[in-house]
């Protein structure tokens, strides 16, 4: 009876390997095969082997978030510092770097504004590259206000140009103001032409009235043609120049360059004016 009660023990799995203590039954599932298959092949998931090392990596990762986690309104100044250092803050503002665009005639950025600027962005913990971008962007929102301002500064300089030539030329204003023009064109020096073209409304007014006066009095009709054809055809070939001169500039040639658009602009108006 023991014998037989021995037998069926046997038979029910201490013997044969199919699931007594201490050795797994056949068929059963890895570890890894446990996990859902979405989860499988995510590469953090490669070297897991057992539970303990999923709770190990899992412990790990809790660690690295609390790291990472951002300052707020109660943090110190020195937790903050750390944190921009973390991000990639240069140690000294002086390690930023600009974008160097060429401004139009009129705008510039100083030395001094520039130190400011940069002071400024290591303060509020920038990376390079984020202050190089945001130096760029506002450079060119500057210069695109810029040349607005200045356009519409033209227009209304043009528009008191008018009304003050009315008042003082009255009907003979094309006339009186061809005439000036050719005068000054034919006789003023490459070197005084830049001071001409800065003289503000009143004072060419003046100019003119003065140039009409001693037209008048002193060269002939004739004379004052040949003086006019002559200062239009030296206006002409200086502007071919000007022209000339900006085709070979970086700004013409390279399609993306800030300023290309503007510079091509130019170029074609200038050998529009000189046709």
């Amino acid at each position: 009876m023991m014998r037989k009660s021995r037998m069926l023990f046997n038979e029910a799995g201490d013997g044969d390997g199919s699931g007594g203590a201490g050795v797994p039954p056949e068929n059963t599932p890895s570890f890894i095969e446990t996990i859902p298959e979405g989860y499988r092949e995510k590469p953090y998931m490669q070297n897991i082997k057992d539970m303990d090392g999923l709770l190990e990596q899992f412990d790990n990762a809790q660690g690295l978030l609390g790291k990472k986690a951002l300052p707020t309104e109660d943090s110190t100044p020195e937790e903050w510092t750390e944190f921009y250092n973390k991000l990639g803050r240069p140690e000294d503002f002086n390690s930023y770097e600009f974008e160097d665009i060429e401004m139009p005639e009129g705008l510039k950025r100083s030395e001094e504004a520039q130190a400011k600027v940069k002071e400024l962005f290591h303060e509020v913990g920038l990376t390079p590259k984020q202050a190089k971008t945001l130096q760029s962007k506002y450079d060119q929102m500057m210069i695109e206000s810029f040349k607005a301002s200045e356009e519409s500064r033209g227009a209304e300089l043009d528009k008191e140009f008018d009304s003050l030539a009315d008042k003082v030329f009255g009907a003979d204003k094309e006339k009186a103001l061809q005439t000036a023009k050719g005068l000054i064109d034919r006789y003023t020096p490459e070197s005084m032409q830049d001071k001409v073209l800065g003289l503000g409304n009143n004072e060419l007014i003046v100019l003119g009235s003065v140039l009409n006066g001693i037209q008048k009095e002193f060269i002939s009709e004739d004379r004052l043609n040949d003086v006019t054809n002559a200062g239009e055809q030296g206006s002409k070939e200086a502007m071919l120049n000007k022209a000339r001169e900006l085709r070979k500039s970086d700004a013409y040639k390279d399609p993306f360059h800030p300023n290309h658009e503007a510079v091509a602009r130019q170029v074609n108006e200038l050998y529009v004016k000189s046709s």
